[in-house]
């Protein structure tokens, strides 16, 4: 469902509510609060081992990759400096039990899909003999690396986003194309069947009724979010 529907839907079921008539819920107020309601929700369901459905992933189809200088390499602890990162930083990922919630790390043409790496696998790998033919991921520092100069200048990385806008207007990912909409067009990415407990979430919490540590919070809202 459209990020803008949802605020309609929000605005609409708080009107009737006790707060003044002047009053009026800004969408920026209204998507933070969404977002914070959305990442409760869909942690409940990684909670009870549920599996999270396709609704909430999006695809970062282009994160451009660069070399890692000698002096990052040795902090990393990885000898021969056959590290790539991504140029910019990845918007934050939900967390699962034991990782990201990722499905698919890849090249950006979908060829070529890689696994994610531990610490100490990066470590390993980077002084073992197939270190050359072996291309695997880890995050650091809100990027993204991979193990071998060898891989793609580019990937393509699908999984759940905290925030859905960050995803959306990530470098690249749109680019100078005309597909690119206002952030009230976009899809949410969230279980359309989940969309009416997210809305009765952020009335209870606007008219001050929802249980305490269930409440969507306001976020700080990154620049590209809507007004």
């Amino acid at each position: 469902m459209e990020i803008g529907k949802i605020i309609q839907r929000v605005r609409s079921r708080f009107a009737g509510g006790v707060q003044s008539t002047s009053f009026r819920l800004k969408r920026r107020h209204v998507y933070s609060m969404m977002v914070s309601g959305r990442e409760i929700l869909l942690s409940q369901i990684v909670k009870k081992k549920q599996n999270i459905s396709s609704w909430n992933y999006q695809t970062l189809p282009f994160v451009e990759m660069e070399r890692v200088k000698e002096e990052e390499c040795e902090a990393l602890g990885i000898r021969g400096c056959t590290v790539l990162k991504s140029k910019h930083k990845i918007p934050p990922i939900m967390m699962g039990f034991t990782s990201y919630i990722i499905s698919e790390v890849s090249s950006s043409d979908r060829m070529v899909k890689y696994d994610e790496m531990s610490n100490t696998s990066v470590k390993y790998s980077s002084g073992s003999r197939f270190a050359k033919s072996f291309s695997g991921y880890f995050f650091k520092d809100g990027k993204i690396y991979m193990t071998h100069t060898r891989g793609p200048k580019s990937l393509s990385i699908t999984g759940v986003f905290v925030d859905p806008l960050e995803a959306y207007n990530f470098p690249s990912s749109c680019g100078d194309s005309d597909t690119c909409v206002s952030n009230v067009d976009r899809d949410f990415h969230f279980d359309k069947k989940l969309v009416p407990t997210l809305v009765n979430l952020i009335r209870a919490e606007l008219s001050g009724d929802s249980p305490e540590g269930s409440a969507p919070r306001q976020r700080e809202v990154s620049q590209g979010e809507s007004q």
